[in-house]
């Protein structure tokens, strides 16, 4: 009951969705601890380098935040900006890691910051977004908050140019006109699905 109260209608977030979230985010981050505690050691003991990887990422608003992964890439790592097939920056416990989404655990400390909502347009790293907003409406992903799952995610595979990233872009703007408490129910149900997956591109 509580969960068609916070969801209800189209609008934007409100309070009590807001608080929804936050209590959310504590209780998987309190469940999932010994989880992130292993992979994190997991992560120490296996490469140089910090276990978390921030990363300032553009929020609501064009809201500048930094957003938090375990590492998953060899410390100091240069390279192109979109996603590689066949990364040789990324460790052997971080293809694990971005295979089963566990690098994506750190991002509950997001949620309970107010940093980005459960369902929602991924946030694209500030560099990402000096070249996409290019591309017509694409500040239209930016009148809602940034989400840890979302429609493009679930349908669409990680971009490797302007012209895939309009292609997702087409599948975020869809969703901020069409979300609603069935919508976003559908995107959880479906992340849950593929979260051990490779079709689930988070």
């Amino acid at each position: 009951v509580f969960y068609l109260f916070v969801f209800c209608g189209k609008g934007d977030a409100g309070v009590a969705q807001v608080v929804f979230e936050v209590v959310l985010g504590v209780l998987f981050f309190v469940v999932l601890l010994p989880v992130s505690i292993f992979v994190g050691l997991l992560t120490k003991l296996t490469s140089r380098g910090p276990v978390i990887f921030s990363q300032k990422r553009i929020g609501k608003n064009g809201k500048v935040f930094t957003l938090y992964k375990f590492r998953t890439m060899r410390h100091n790592s240069k390279g192109a900006l979109w996603t590689e097939k066949k990364d040789r920056r990324v460790t052997s416990l971080g293809k694990v890691l971005r295979f089963t989404h566990l690098d994506e655990l750190p991002q509950l400390v997001n949620i309970i910051r107010g940093d980005i909502s459960i369902t929602g347009p991924r946030p694209e790293r500030v560099e990402l977004v000096a070249q996409y907003e290019k591309l017509p409406y694409y500040d239209v992903r930016h009148m809602i908050k940034p989400g840890l799952s979302g429609w493009a995610q679930i349908k669409f595979r990680p971009s490797a140019s302007l012209e895939e990233a309009y292609e997702k872009l087409c599948y975020d703007v869809y969703y901020i006109k069409n979300r609603s408490l069935l919508y976003d129910f559908i995107i959880i149900l479906r992340t849950v699905r593929y979260l051990f997956t490779s079709k689930f591109h988070g």
